[in-house]
């Protein structure tokens, strides 16, 4: 049920939000991953890791909300689609969190222009876009944020032992 404000209440915004609280979710909210591994995946692999990253959340943003994107599509042509992500986890953090990450949508349209300016031949493009992880680490720490609050059973794949 909505409150009072409009906004869907925790249980609505994710269905698996009881689950979470009882120490045994489905499946976590965003993708976790250590903003490190993020960096060194995304700059070592050219930004291809990136496509990776914006593939995971988008399966598991179309699984919670049991929505009908693509989330091939929206990981192939992600730049396009980062502020709209940013956007949802900007929105998970102030429901979740209580704090206002109003830089985040900024950094989503930051990437956009980040990933253009690297396609363009004269400019930095060796430079540019492995440089376009910096971008996500931001984002990816709110989200590491969210997974703590709602339930350290979320561990970041970097604490999981292989």
């Amino acid at each position: 049920m909505n409150d009072r404000e409009g906004r869907l209440s925790l249980e609505e915004m994710f269905p698996d939000y009881g689950a979470m609280k009882t120490g045994r979710p489905r499946y976590p909210v965003y993708h976790p991953i250590s903003p490190g591994k993020l960096f060194l995946l995304s700059f070592f692999s050219f930004g291809f890791y990136d496509v990776y990253w914006f593939y995971q959340n988008w399966m598991i943003v179309r699984r919670r909300e049991r929505s009908h994107i693509s989330p091939l599509w929206r990981a192939s042509i992600a730049p396009i689609y980062c502020p709209a992500l940013f956007g949802r986890v900007q929105n998970s953090a102030q429901e979740i969190l209580s704090e206002d990450t109003v830089h985040l949508k900024w950094l989503g349209l930051l990437y956009l222009l980040v990933r253009i300016a690297s396609n363009i031949p004269w400019t930095y493009s060796l430079v540019l876009f492995p440089m376009g992880g910096v971008f996500l680490i931001p984002a990816q720490l709110v989200i590491n944020r969210i997974h703590h609050r709602l339930d350290d059973a979320v561990q970041t794949t970097r604490s999981r032992q292989v």
